[in-house]
C-alpha cells in the first residue's frame, strides 16, 4: 500500500502542476505580444494604428500624404467627428489661400496625431498653419469614447505582472489586431469620410444617433469625470512641436447646442471640472505661437437656428459647417495677418 505522503513527493507534485501546451502557447503569445509592443514601438504603433487596429487612421495618414501643391502653403485641420463635421475645407482653403488638409478621426485627441508626427515628421513639412479642436471629453481620464485600443504600448503599465502576465487586457489587445487585419482584409479602408455624412443626414434628417442627443452626451461626458493631467501635458507637446516646426497653432472649440451646456452645468461638481479644463484652455492661449478660438454657443459665431445648423448635441450640418468655417476663417486670417505683422516689425528692427 502505497503512503499517504507520497501525493505529496517532488515527482507526484511536478506531474500534476506541469501546464498544458495549451497553457503555454497562451503564455508565449502573451509575452512575446508584450516584448514586441515595448521593442517595436513607434514602429508598430504605426503599423498596428495606421493599417490594423484602427480605419480611421489609415485613413488620416492617407489624406495627410497628399501631394502638395507648389507654392502653395499647407493648413492641417486635425481633431475629432466634431471638427471633422464643423470645418468645410473648401470655405476654409478659399478663405486662407492654402491647401487645406482635414483629417478628423473619431474622438481624436492630439495624442492621436502625435503619434503620426513621432513616426513621420514629414507630415508636417510645407504646413504653416494647423487647426484642432479642444473638447471636454479629451480631458477625462475614464472618458468611454477617449482613443480606447488605438494605440497600446509598454509605457501603458505599471509593474512586471501586468507586463508579462496574460491578462484580461492582453486578449482583448490581440482581439483588437486581429479584428483590424480581418478589416483591412475584407474592406481595404472601411472609413467614410466625415463630409458623406453630411450627405447621409441631409437624406434622413431625423435619423440621429441616440448616444450623441444631448441629455445621453452630457452624461457620457461627465460620468466618472477624473480629469487628465496627462492631456494637459499633451497638449502642451503638441503646441511644443508646433512652434519648433514654425507652424501656427489654431485650438479651437466649435459651438454646441444650448441644451448640451446647459445639462453639464447641472452635473453635480461639473463646476470645478470646467473650471480646470478652462484653466488648460487659458494656458494654451498664453503660449507663443498658439492661439485658442473657443466657443461654447451659436451665439458666440453670431449664428442661430440650432435646428438647421446640428445634427445632435455638438455635431454640424453641412450648412452650419460652412457657416461656422467662415467665421473661423476670419479670425484665423485676423491672426496670422498680424503674427507676420509682428515679425516684419522684428525683422525690420534687426
Amino acid at each position: 500500500m502505497r503512503s499517504r505522503l507520497s501525493i505529496f513527493s517532488s515527482d507526484t507534485l511536478r506531474a500534476g502542476l506541469q501546464p498544458t501546451k495549451g497553457v503555454w502557447l497562451a503564455l508565449a503569445l502573451c509575452v512575446g505580444f508584450r516584448l514586441l509592443l515595448g521593442w517595436v514601438g513607434p514602429g508598430f504603433t504605426r503599423v498596428a494604428g495606421y493599417w490594423l487596429i484602427d480605419t480611421d487612421m489609415g485613413w488620416a495618414q492617407v489624406q495627410m500624404d497628399r501631394e502638395p501643391v507648389d507654392d502653395v502653403p499647407r493648413c492641417l485641420v486635425l481633431g475629432s467627428s466634431r471638427i471633422g463635421l464643423g470645418i468645410h475645407e473648401a470655405t476654409l482653403a478659399d478663405q486662407l489661400g492654402f491647401q487645406v488638409i482635414k483629417t478628423a478621426v473619431n474622438a481624436g485627441t492630439p495624442w492621436t496625431f502625435l503619434h503620426m508626427f513621432e513616426a513621420d515628421p514629414d507630415l508636417l513639412d510645407g504646413v504653416e498653419a494647423m487647426v484642432i479642436d479642444i473638447e471636454y471629453f479629451q480631458f477625462n481620464d475614464n472618458s468611454p469614447v477617449r482613443e480606447g485600443l488605438r494605440y497600446v504600448r509598454l509605457a501603458d503599465y505599471d509593474g512586471w505582472r501586468e507586463r508579462l502576465w496574460p491578462i484580461d487586457r492582453e486578449r482583448r489587445e490581440l482581439m483588437e489586431v486581429a479584428k483590424g487585419v480581418a478589416l483591412h482584409a475584407t474592406n481595404g479602408r472601411p472609413y467614410r469620410p466625415m463630409d458623406e455624412r453630411w450627405k447621409h443626414h441631409e437624406a434622413n434628417p431625423s435619423r440621429v444617433d441616440p448616444g450623441m442627443l444631448p441629455d445621453v452626451a452630457a452624461r457620457r461626458a461627465t460620468t466618472d469625470f477624473e480629469f487628465s493631467e496627462f492631456m494637459v501635458d499633451t497638449w502642451t507637446e503638441l503646441a511644443d512641436l508646433c512652434r519648433r516646426r514654425g507652424i501656427e497653432l489654431f485650438v479651437v472649440h466649435p459651438p454646441v447646442k444650448t441644451e448640451f451646456v446647459t445639462r453639464l452645468a447641472a452635473v453635480d461638481d461639473w463646476a470645478r471640472n470646467h473650471a480646470k479644463f478652462m484653466d488648460a484652455v487659458a494656458e494654451l492661449d498664453a503660449r507663443p505661437g498658439t492661439s485658442v478660438l473657443f466657443t461654447e454657443q451659436l451665439v458666440d459665431v453670431g449664428l442661430e437656428d440650432e435646428g438647421a445648423l446640428f445634427i445632435d448635441y455638438g455635431h454640424m450640418t453641412g450648412i452650419g459647417a460652412r457657416r461656422y468655417t467662415a467665421w473661423l476663417g476670419e479670425e484665423i486670417q485676423t491672426r496670422l495677418a498680424a503674427d507676420r505683422g509682428a515679425g516684419a516689425d522684428m525683422s525690420g528692427k534687426n
